[in-house]
């Protein structure tokens, strides 16, 4: 039986750069489709739910389908022969009936990604078409989620994220498997560096000049250039660009005071651990 490994983070951290390091990489230092990355969205899809389990999720409540998340993921592990990357956004939760919805028997390890919080909102505003003021009330509410209505049936299932500190806290301090942290922004500095000790956690064996090509070839202008040619899959309707600005400061000049006030005074205990500490 095969096994797990998530890539998590909160929505706007990196994710999504992650993936397409990880594909180049794979792929020798070749450049990647970034509508074809690596990192299967399977935590919430309803169309891998209803395809791996055999049954329609639009006829199961919200919590029955929770429920039957870490069945979806078990069946997953086991039809491959080392490990799958799952991306997942969601808070390392229990389920409603207990059960802790990543399970650790089917999982190897996690990969979480964090971001600046002052850097996530401006990015999470755009990707959800609302103001940065609304994105922060978000990042400080813990009763966030995604797809969380009971009136419609969406194309993933409930995501529980909590708050931004409460998200992170799940994960590096929740899970029964290891965990590998990246801070963006010491991705953004140094990736090479960075995407070597993820390949050692992995268990890969990465040449320096195979991980110079990787982080060439998934820079963040390749894939603004592929968006604008292609399009994105995984872009939400409505949304002009996905990859926005790719910095780790724009936020200086997108975020008020005021704003930056009310996430500090939030997260102000996460952010000192995770060095975000102004």
């Amino acid at each position: 039986m095969g096994s797990i490994v998530w890539l998590a983070s909160y929505p706007k951290s990196g994710n999504t750069w992650l993936r397409a390091l990880l594909g180049s990489l794979v792929a020798g230092g070749r450049a990647v489709d970034i509508n074809a990355l690596h990192g299967v969205d399977g935590a919430p899809a309803r169309l891998r739910f209803d395809e791996v389990l055999g049954i329609d999720s639009a006829d199961l409540l919200t919590d029955e389908a929770e429920n039957l998340r870490p069945r979806v993921y078990e069946a997953m592990a086991g039809a491959c022969e080392d490990f799958v990357f799952i991306k997942i956004h969601d808070a390392l939760l229990p389920t409603p009936a207990g059960e802790l919805l990543a399970p650790a028997t089917a999982t190897r390890g996690v990969v979480y990604v964090v971001r600046h919080p002052y850097a996530v909102a401006p990015s999470l505003a755009n990707h959800l078409g609302v103001s940065v003021a609304e994105a922060v009330e978000l990042m400080n509410d813990e009763r966030f989620a995604f797809s969380a209505s009971g009136h419609a049936v969406t194309a993933q299932t409930r995501q529980r994220l909590l708050d931004w500190s409460g998200h992170a806290a799940s994960w590096i301090d929740g899970a029964p498997f290891p965990v590998h942290l990246v801070r963006y922004e010491d991705l953004h500095r140094s990736p090479a560096r960075e995407l070597g000790r993820l390949a050692t956690f992995l268990g890969w064996s990465a040449k320096p000049g195979v991980l110079r090509r990787a982080v060439s070839a998934a820079s963040f202008d390749r894939m603004r250039s592929q968006e604008k040619k292609a399009g994105f899959r995984e872009a939400p309707p409505g949304v002009r660009s996905f990859f926005r600005r790719g910095k780790v400061d724009s936020w200086k000049k997108e975020l008020s005071g005021s704003l930056r006030e009310k996430l500090h005074a939030r997260h102000a205990a996460m952010m000192r651990r995770l060095r975000y500490d102004p």
